[in-house]
């Protein structure tokens, strides 16, 4: 039987490749299993994820928090410039007020 190419290449039927996979246990045909040894680098790698992820979220919360603060002061601004909007609407209608009666004073005399 010839070589296979292209494709196919690294499926071959030799009992050989077969019997070097770690993933199949040729004491039970068809059967799958793991590996039961654990690699140095999984381990830093997964490592190294669950730190970042930590990191992230904690930058997440302190960036949440800030803008909670900021929302509070924003609407504590707000509230004082509506009263004072209020405050200044007040001020010019006792002045129109004043102005009113002035001229009714005024056009009462002639």
């Amino acid at each position: 039987m010839s070589e296979p190419t292209g494709r196919h290449a690294e499926f071959k039927d030799d009992d050989d490749s077969e019997k070097s996979s770690p993933w199949i246990d040729h004491s039970k045909p068809n059967q799958w299993h793991l590996d039961k040894t654990f690699s140095i680098s999984h381990l830093i790698s997964t490592l190294a994820i669950v730190i970042g992820l930590f990191s992230w979220g904690s930058k997440m919360d302190n960036r949440v928090s800030i803008a909670e603060v900021e929302q509070r002061h924003l609407t504590k601004d707000a509230e004082k410039g509506g009263e004072v909007i209020k405050d200044n609407f007040r001020q010019m209608q006792a002045a129109l007020l004043r102005i009113e009666t002035k001229l009714d004073t005024k056009a009462d005399r002639k």
